[in-house]
This record gives structure tokens, C-alpha cells and sequence, in this order.
């Protein structure tokens, strides 16, 4: 009876305002996403076998290139005009939903999640402060840009992407991980048992002992 007073709710409801929910639903939020960011880019530099691109950078470089990212994101502001009318509802609605939060000194990045953010994140402006890496920054920055736009299609490769946005906070991801590394190490035995097994047999000879112990015999 709940769903489908749910459902009922949900058709009554205007194109705007269902996609106003949608946003305002929509999960992971930014903030918990950056968070897990900074996690998976510090866990890096103690692991072995990065991407070649990938960003690592100890915990305290980590953390304040999320707080020049997270400033970025809540200073944003969508721009408002003839053209910006012309855009899709989802758009029009995210624009709205930001600027509102915006002049009402609310962060963005606490309230909406990478639907509103697809449409942002190209258009942000960094300010780096003194004392800070602009390369490493920028880095940091970019490869979340690419996380951002991931497909979740499960696959045979890591998915960093998911441990970012998917909605169970990338508990699918890590087990699939999991499972890989599993079938893996079972394969990589099972060619060693192959190996092994094609290998000629060579009878084991008598060492010399043996000899010696076998003559005093006689």
C-alpha cells in the first residue's frame, strides 16, 4: 500500500518537481564522494601496482586539494540568461537548485550528488592559495573529473569510479574485486599444476652417502 501510494505521489507530481527530487535524492552527495576520493588517493601511495596516471599523494596533500575542490564546487554559481531557458528541465532545475543553495549560504556539495555536479564541473574555477602545487592540484582535480564520469557497467577492470558514486558506496565494487583476485590466483595455480605435470620425470639418483652405506654392506 506504501509503494503504491508512492507511486501515486510521484505521477502527480510535474516534470520539474520530479526531477527536483530526483536531484535533492540523488546519492552519494558531493562531500561523501570527495571524502572517498581523498581515501583512495592516500591509500595509494602505500600501495604497489598504481595506474600510471592515477594520483597519489600522502594524507595532507590529499586533504588540501579537497578543500581547494570543495571550494570551487560551493562557490559555483549557474548562469542565468535567454540561452540557459533553452537547456533540458534537468539542467534548468539543477541550475535552480544550486543557485538557491548557493544564496542562501548553503553548500551544494552537501546537499546534491554527481546528477547536479555532471553539469557543473567543467565550468569550475580553481584558486590555488600560496604554497600549493598547481601541477598535483590540477591532477587531483582532473582525475576526479574523470571519476566523476564513469560508467557503472560491471566489467573485468577495477572501477574507481565506483567506489566514488555508486549508491552502496562501492561495497559492489570491492567485491568484485575480490572475486577477480580470487579467480585469478586459482587460474595462476592451476597453470602451475600444468606446468609441473609436463615436465619429464627424472628418476631421483642415490646421493653418495647412499653408495657409500650400500657397499659397506657387502
Amino acid at each position: 500500500a506504501a509503494a503504491a501510494a508512492q507511486k501515486l505521489a510521484a505521477a502527480s507530481l510535474t516534470p520539474q518537481e520530479a526531477t527536483a527530487q530526483s536531484l535533492a535524492q540523488d546519492r552519494p552527495t558531493i562531500d561523501s564522494a570527495i571524502k572517498s576520493y581523498m581515501s583512495l588517493v592516500s591509500a595509494r601511495s602505500i600501495t604497489q601496482n598504481n595506474p600510471t596516471d592515477a594520483c597519489v599523494l600522502s594524507s595532507k596533500d590529499a586533504l588540501n586539494c579537497c578543500r581547494i575542490l570543495s571550494r570551487a564546487i560551493n562557490a559555483y554559481a549557474f548562469a542565468v540568461g535567454p540561452d540557459e531557458e533553452k537547456a533540458s528541465v534537468e539542467k534548468s532545475v539543477t541550475a535552480q537548485l544550486w543557485n538557491g543553495l548557493v544564496a542562501s549560504n548553503q553548500k551544494p556539495s552537501r546537499y546534491l550528488g554527481r546528477k547536479a555536479l555532471l553539469y557543473a564541473f567543467d565550468d569550475l574555477s580553481l584558486d590555488f592559495p600560496e604554497n600549493i602545487n598547481e601541477e598535483e592540484t590540477t591532477k587531483f582535480v582532473n582525475e576526479f573529473g574523470t571519476l566523476l564520469k564513469y560508467s557503472n557497467v560491471d566489467t573485468d577492470q577495477d572501477n574507481d569510479g565506483a567506489l566514488l558514486w555508486d549508491e552502496d558506496g562501492g561495497k559492489a565494487e570491492l567485491e568484485r574485486r575480490r572475486k577477480r583476485r580470487t579467480k585469478r590466483a586459482v587460474q595462476q595455480k592451476d597453470m602451475k599444476e600444468e606446468e609441473d605435470a609436463s615436465l619429464p620425470f627424472i628418476e631421483e639418483l642415490p646421493d653418495e652417502d647412499s653408495k657409500e652405506v650400500s657397499n659397506e654392506t657387502k
